[in-house]
Parts: structure tokens; C-alpha cells; sequence
């Protein structure tokens, strides 16, 4: 009967378990690189100056439909009239008139008409919204730019710092074998001229791993720049690739860096707008027609005692014949500058192609060099054991134990440049591409 509750219960728990859901996981926290991509992207001085291109670009937009709405002025004016003319010399001979005055009139102008179409309010406000599209795609080519170089900035100090963890291990294993060099000389056994050549050999390790301290120091003089803090190297990791975006063939990378470019996107916007400008310039050629109503308040204007008021609602029309073929060639500079932006964006059709092959290729040498190089430090450290063991049982000399470790040494710093070259290549190819984003670097760790 217990058995049989505990069974009972056992299900009930399920059955909530199933109705409810699973338990909330904790949020994984972001790691380093993570972490300090988005405080570049949130406080970058680059960034936050396109944010507010792209603002304002969109207050054209505004701008330019306001001439759909009616206009409003007011005027009004309070002063003294002074008159000494004929009439009032006949009239009053020695008594100008001088009198207070003051008026006061209201006018509301609407457009009914500015070209086929209301080509003048409509072509600008079109041409508005394409300009604002085009901000948003140079935003876009800018963000991704600067997500590339605050992630090669990122990756060299971490380069550095991993080139000199190397280089300290090369000094240090010479350094040992100085010692044991050194202590062989004192007992006998030993030959000098060993031990000279070990001291060579490790001043020249110092000197290697000195120089990797200072490109470590300019890399991370690099990083402040870009993050605006000092980089905490204990804490960087190695970020992992969006090998998802990524297609199989250069032929597709191709296609999708055509339609996904930033850039190209941008131009492809620019000659929307220039092809809507060429309409917007024939706009002269029409008349303009507005609605006009007006109210009018004056009082003593003029030397006419007392008030009067007047209102009036017209239609007004204003048509230019000759304004010596001024119109003529701004329609042909639209076409021309409509002519020039399309020779633009194939131009940018071409390099971005161009740019997405030299990536493709770049990344995949770079992906075979790092299962060589990987394969040469494994053989060189191989080669390096086996020569200990021979100079251990007298069969080996010490010039070729320190030319193993030379070797050895190479092959490791082969192996990280080669691994952070490959993560290079990989995000220039996604930034040819246009998918270098925020959203697909956070994904991939």
C-alpha cells in the first residue's frame, strides 16, 4: 500500500513537473570577450557619433513632409507714421502728419500643387527616407568595421601575452641547461665551450622574450583605445568562431556578402536616391499652386485714422518661364550624379567580391597551416625529449639538444601565430561578408 503512494506521488510530480516546466536554469553569464564587446559597442566615442548621424538623418525626413502641412506666419508691428506729402501739405500746411500706428496679420500658405505628382514635397521626402536608409547602412559598415578591429585589438593582446608565456618558457629551458652545462664543466665532464654557447643561445631568448614584452605593451596600449580600460590578460579567453555563418563554398560567400554587405547596401540606397532626385529637379518645370487665406488687424496706418480689418482667401500660382536654362541643367546634374552613383555601387559590387575571395582563401591557408604547425611542435617536442635522452647517455652533443630546443620554440610560436592568424581571416571573411554582428559573436560563445 505504501508503495502504491509512493508511486501515486511519484507521478503527481511528474505530471507537475511536465504541466510547469523544468526548473529555470541559471543565466550563463557572458565570458570576457563577451563582456567587453558589448562595453565597445555601448560606449565607443566611433559608435555613439554614427548613432547620432543616423538621428539626425531621420529629422530630414520630418523636415522635408512638413511641406505637406500648411504654413502659419504672423507679423505685427507698433511705431510712429510721419507724412509730410502733397495732399497733406494742401491740407494742413505746416502740420505733417505724425501719428502711433500698429498692425497685426495672420497668413496661412498651403501647397496644392508643385509638379506632377507633388513631385516637390513627395520627391524630398523620398529622397529623405533613402538618405536615412543609407545612414543606417553606413552605421551598420562602420559598427562592423570597428567590431573588427576591437576584436584584433582583443586577439593581439592576447597573442602577445601567450608569445611571451612561449618565449619565457624557451629562456627558462636554456637557462637549465646552462646550468646543467656549467655544473658539468665544474665536475669534468663537461666541455666550455658547451657553456658558451648556451649563454649565447640565452641572450638571445632574453632578447626575443624582451621584445615580446614591448608588442605586448603596445598591444595592450591598442586595447585601451578601443575598450577605454586596461585589458585584465588572467581573465581573456580565446573567443570561439561563428563557423555557422560561414558557407561551404567561396561561391555562396560571394552571393551572401552581395546582398548582406553593408556597404552595398548603402550605395544600393544612395541610387534609389539619387534616381528619385532626377524627378524632384524637373519640379521647375511645373507651377506652383497655394491656398492662401490671410486676416489683417491696422489701426492709424498711414495716415488712415482709426481701424480696419481685412481678410482675403486666395489661390496663388507662380510659374517661372525662363530662368536662363537654370532648370535644364539641374535635371541634367541629377542624371549625371544618378550615373555616377550606379558606376559606384557595381565598383563596390566588385571589391566586396573581390575583398570576400582574398578572405575565403586567406582563411582556409590559415585553417591547413595550423594542422601543420600543430604537427611540427608535436615532432619538434618529440625530437627535443629524444635529444635529452641521447645527450643523457653521452650519445648526443650539446649544440644539437639546444638546436632541438630552438626548434621546439619556433614550432610553439609558429603554433600561436597560426591559430590567432586563422581567427583573423575567419572574421575578415565574415566582415566582407556582413555578418560580422554583435549577435553572431555572442551565439558562438
Amino acid at each position: 500500500m505504501a508503495k502504491g503512494r509512493g508511486l501515486g506521488v511519484g507521478m503527481a510530480l511528474v505530471a507537475l513537473c511536465a504541466w510547469f516546466g523544468p526548473p529555470p536554469a541559471e543565466a550563463r553569464e557572458p565570458n570576457h570577450f563577451v563582456s567587453e564587446i558589448q562595453l565597445f559597442l555601448a560606449d565607443h566615442p566611433r559608435l555613439l557619433a554614427r548613432g547620432k548621424m543616423d538621428e539626425a538623418a531621420e529629422e530630414d525626413i520630418g523636415a522635408a513632409f512638413s511641406n505637406y502641412l500648411p504654413r502659419v506666419d504672423l507679423t505685427a508691428d507698433y511705431g510712429v507714421d510721419h507724412i509730410s506729402s502733397p495732399t497733406q501739405r494742401y491740407n494742413a500746411p505746416f502740420h505733417p502728419y505724425t501719428h502711433p500706428r500698429k498692425t497685426v496679420g495672420a497668413t496661412l500658405t498651403q501647397n496644392l500643387f508643385a509638379g506632377s505628382g507633388n513631385a516637390l514635397t513627395q520627391g524630398n521626402v523620398t529622397m529623405a527616407e533613402y538618405g536615412h536608409a543609407a545612414s543606417l547602412a553606413e552605421t551598420e559598415s562602420v559598427r562592423q568595421g570597428a567590431l573588427y578591429e576591437a576584436t584584433a585589438a582583443y586577439l593581439d593582446v592576447l597573442r602577445q601575452y601567450r608569445l611571451l608565456e612561449v618565449a619565457r618558457r624557451n629562456e627558462a629551458t636554456i637557462k637549465r641547461q646552462l646550468d646543467l652545462e656549467d655544473e658539468r664543466v665544474r665536475r669534468g665532464s663537461g666541455i666550455a665551450v658547451d657553456v658558451l654557447d648556451a649563454k649565447s643561445r640565452l641572450q638571445l631568448a632574453k632578447e626575443r622574450r624582451v621584445g615580446y614584452q614591448g608588442t605586448l605593451a603596445a598591444a595592450q596600449a591598442r586595447y585601451v583605445q578601443y575598450f577605454g580600460r586596461p585589458s585584465e590578460v588572467g581573465e581573456m579567453t580565446l573567443p570561439n568562431l561563428p563557423l555557422g555563418l560561414i558557407p561551404d563554398s567561396v561561391d555562396k560567400a560571394v552571393e551572401v556578402a552581395l546582398v548582406e554587405n553593408p556597404g552595398i547596401v548603402m550605395m544600393g540606397q544612395t541610387t534609389k536616391r539619387t534616381d528619385e532626385g532626377r524627378d524632384a529637379a524637373a519640379r521647375d518645370y511645373y507651377p506652383n499652386v497655394d491656398l492662401e487665406l490671410s486676416w489683417d488687424y491696422e489701426d492709424d496706418k498711414e495716415g488712415v485714422r482709426n481701424h480696419s480689418r481685412e481678410w482675403s482667401i486666395l489661390v496663388k500660382a507662380r510659374w517661372n518661364i525662363f530662368n536662363g536654362f537654370k532648370t535644364d541643367a539641374t535635371v541634367a546634374r541629377a542624371a549625371h550624379m544618378h550615373g555616377a552613383a550606379v558606376y559606384g555601387l557595381q565598383e563596390t559590387q566588385r571589391t566586396v567580391a573581390e575583398q570576400t575571395r582574398v578572405a575565403w582563401h586567406t582563411m582556409m591557408a590559415q585553417r591547413e597551416r595550423v594542422d601543420l604547425v600543430e604537427n611540427a611542435a608535436n615532432i619538434a617536442a618529440e625530437v627535443f625529449e629524444s635529444r635529452k635522452r641521447l645527450l643523457d647517455a653521452g650519445r648526443a652533443e650539446v649544440i644539437d639538444v639546444l638546436d632541438s630546443e630552438a626548434a621546439m620554440a619556433n614550432a610553439e610560436l609558429a603554433t600561436v601565430e597560426a591559430e590567432f592568424n586563422k581567427h583573423l581571416a575567419t572574421y575578415q571573411l565574415l566582415l566582407a561578408m556582413g555578418r560580422l554582428t554583435e549577435e553572431g559573436l555572442i551565439a558562438a560563445n
